[in-house]
């Protein structure tokens, strides 16, 4: 047994390895965010909180435009142009980077020019969370970047030790300047971070490539185009929330999301495990083993994520009343409930998507839904917490995302069912 073991990691050992460091950096990128998140509502008075978490949702949903899943594409990319076409490895990021800075200076420059008529009183904290606009997007694509190459360890490493000196540098800062001192604290993050990737990189050939640009832009879009769409149905809230003036509420909001985005790191890695062996038979045209293979991983994700709902019910509001008392309030505890609700079934659509769907090419399938509850959502946040102040997400979560999971499970089935009975007819 223990020889079959061996054979079987030394069989595998570079897949093994690269999971191995981006599950740590995944794992320990978002704990210390986590850290940073509770230490910023420990020092914080709950309006500022939630005015801290208003601000850093409105700043990376902009810097989305300049990304614009050019991180995933750059990925992509560098791992095909590192087999095929080495020489143009090289040019990737000094191209990449034209792109980025373009965008996040034309957003800059349009919030600079029109931001205070959006944003009112925090007008100013987002002009001192301006830099973010280009340093999020930049390390998104220098982490795309490192993955596209293989970099696991290096990435981790830096992400890591990064991440540690956040901490200190979060806790101290904001203890001195309050609220400023928490988003400044975001700003030093991103740039040192950005630096330090970037000067781990060896060579970088400093010319304008078109085709590149042309290559990268164009798959970027197709993913953009989901990051965006995920945002509208798992994040606008909080924009509607500070519009009706629901400012403490963000941060109740919150506080349920940074313990959710902790439960659904599990899923994430189940989807990555998942994925090369979909791929592969996918490639293969064997659709049977693809519907067995999904059969038996939405009962794994099933399982597991109802025992997480249940485990974050019981456990969730002890913690909360022992340590932020603040916090501990009715309204928080029954839009938890609502969202553990949402969370089982969303958990399961994860995997699907990030398991399955990517890799059997029906990505364009889950981008219109996603779009469209994405939408439905905005609409549905706006009229239940008009109608019924912070509780009303839970009900617009309800509808939009788990009819979204059940729609885009459905559709799927079928799809898979479709094509295993063509397979099997063309067998025969």
């Amino acid at each position: 047994m223990k020889s079959f073991l061996l054979n079987k990691y030394f069989e595998h050992k570079e897949i093994i390895n690269n999971f191995f460091w981006r599950s740590l950096q995944i794992f320990g990128k978002q704990g210390v965010n986590f850290v940073i998140f509770l230490i910023c509502a420990k020092l914080l008075n709950i309006y500022d909180f939630g005015v801290y978490n208003y601000i850093l949702t409105v700043i990376f949903f902009l810097a989305l435009f300049g990304d614009f899943g050019i991180s995933t594409s750059v990925s992509k990319y560098v791992a095909e142009y590192s087999v095929s076409k080495k020489e143009k490895v090289n040019f990737v990021l000094f191209n990449v980077i034209l792109i980025i800075a373009f965008f996040s200076v034309l957003v800059g420059v349009l919030i600079i020019l029109f931001g205070k008529y959006f944003f009112g009183n925090n007008f100013i904290y987002i002009i001192y969370s301006l830099p973010l606009l280009l340093f999020f997007p930049l390390t998104s694509v220098l982490d795309g970047y490192y993955r596209g190459l293989n970099n696991f360890k290096k990435l981790s490493l830096v992400y890591l030790i990064s991440s540690l000196f956040l901490v200190v540098v979060a806790f101290f800062i904001t203890k001195k300047f309050g609220l400023l001192g928490a988003i400044l604290s975001q700003n030093i993050y991103y740039i040192i971070l950005s630096i330090v990737l970037f000067a781990s990189i060896k060579k970088i050939k400093i010319s304008l490539n078109r085709e590149i640009i042309k290559e990268i832009s164009r798959y970027a879009a197709l993913s953009g185009i989901i990051s965006v769409s995920y945002f509208l149905y798992s994040r606008f809230d909080i924009l509607i929330l500070e519009k009706f003036n629901l400012v403490k509420e963000i941060g109740y909001y919150e506080m349920i999301n940074k313990v959710i985005l902790l439960a659904t790191l599990p899923f994430l890695i189940l989807a990555n495990v998942v994925a090369p062996i979909i791929s592969n038979h996918f490639v293969k045209n064997n659709w049977t083993k693809i519907y067995t293979k999904f059969k038996k991983y939405f009962a794994y994700s099933f399982f597991a994520s109802s025992l997480t709902a249940v485990i974050i019910f019981i456990f969730f509001p002890i913690l909360l009343k022992e340590y932020l008392p603040n916090f501990y309030n009715n309204e928080l505890l029954t839009l938890l409930n609502y969202l553990l609700i949402v969370f089982v079934f969303q958990k399961i659509a994860d995997v699907i998507g990030n398991g399955f769907i990517f890799y059997t090419g029906h990505v364009k399938m889950n981008m219109i839904l996603m779009l469209i509850f994405g939408v439905l959502n905005i609409f549905l946040s706006y009229y239940f917490i008009s109608k019924y102040g912070f509780i009303g997400i839970g009900y617009s979560k309800i509808f939009s995302i788990t009819i979204y999971s059940f729609t885009l499970i459905i559709v799927y089935v079928k799809l898979l069912q479709y094509k295993m009975n063509n397979a099997v007819n063309r067998s025969e």
